[in-house]
């Protein structure tokens, strides 16, 4: 299944892009009307998801994708940490190595330090 348009996406969504949150421009079913706050927390992950046309994306991939008008080749990192922080000034891409660096430490981590086991 294809990723949806740019032109599709701006159809569905409105992006605040100071706060980076979506809000739906048109009622897509009875429980999502026109104006609400489009996707769903998902608590096991901490991101944000939503559903475009029977396939759930991550919100801050929508945003990016909404923001620079094409979809991300690399992963997006939240410089903050936090998964729901979908600002524009919160998002940058980021490979592996960087996604892990910008990482909470481990609960079973003992010296305080990132990447010593």
């Amino acid at each position: 299944m294809a990723k949806p348009s740019l032109e599709r996406v701006n159809e569905l969504l409105k992006l605040d892009p100071v706060t980076g949150i979506l809000t739906w421009r048109i009622r897509t079913s009875s429980r999502t009307p026109e104006g609400s706050r489009a996707g769903w927390l998902n608590t096991q992950s901490g991101y944000r998801n939503v559903c475009i046309d029977g396939r759930d994306y991550r919100e801050h991939v929508i945003v990016w994708f909404m923001l620079k008008g094409e979809w991300a080749t690399r992963k997006i990192d939240h410089r903050d940490l936090n998964r729901a922080n979908n600002a524009e000034s919160n998002l940058r891409p980021a490979n592996e190595s960087q996604q892990r660096s910008n990482a909470k430490l481990r609960a079973d981590n003992t010296t305080g330090q990132r990447g010593v086991s």
